[in-house]
């Protein structure tokens, strides 16, 4: 049985080149994050992994982040762990034994900002940010779209912003006002 750091490490470069970036970013973290979690037990073997393990790590990530971001830590742990199990690594997955955070209803809620809000972020922000902010509100896009932007993007033609989406592939196009 592979230790914990190395075999998913390992995993880690077999996965490198069969996903997006951002995914990369997302297994990375959460593989380091676990691995010092467990601390010194992260150079033991596998087989000593415990759902009771894998659930108290849940929960320590439960504290700071919203149940979406515990429960997509926990899938990615899943896929590293199942991949350990088709290698002949470990006899089950504990992993897949934890089950998933249920978000409390009405724990969490998303608003637009107040016009005092837009008014402070505005006065604090410099330069670029201030385009950046105003172009987030005129059209409602994330900022990482917004950052990628390019001036070919720009239709003054039809007055259209025409670009995909990083996150979910999408293609908008967005009238100019």
């Amino acid at each position: 049985s592979a230790a914990v750091r190395a075999h998913l490490e390992q995993w880690l470069k077999a996965k490198a080149g069969a996903v997006s970036e951002s995914t990369k970013v997302a297994y990375e973290s959460t593989v380091r994050d676990f691995c010092e979690f467990l601390a010194e037990r992260a150079d033991l073997q596998m087989l000593y992994v415990t759902k009771a393990d894998i659930a108290a790590f849940r929960d320590s990530v439960a504290a700071g982040r919203s149940p979406a971001t515990v429960n997509g830590r926990l899938k990615i742990l899943r896929v590293a762990f199942q991949q350990a199990w088709r290698d002949g690594v470990i006899e089950d997955n504990p992993a897949a034994k934890v089950p998933l955070m249920k978000a409390a209803l009405g724990a969490t809620s998303r608003r637009a900002f107040t016009v005092t809000e837009l008014k402070s972020l505005l006065a604090a922000a410099n330069g670029e940010w201030k385009g950046a902010i105003l172009f987030g509100v005129y059209t409602g896009q994330r900022l990482g779209d917004i950052a990628r932007l390019r001036w070919d993007h720009i239709d003054l033609a039809t007055d259209t912003l025409a670009f995909t989406t990083q996150k979910t592939h999408r293609r908008q196009v967005l009238p100019i006002a």
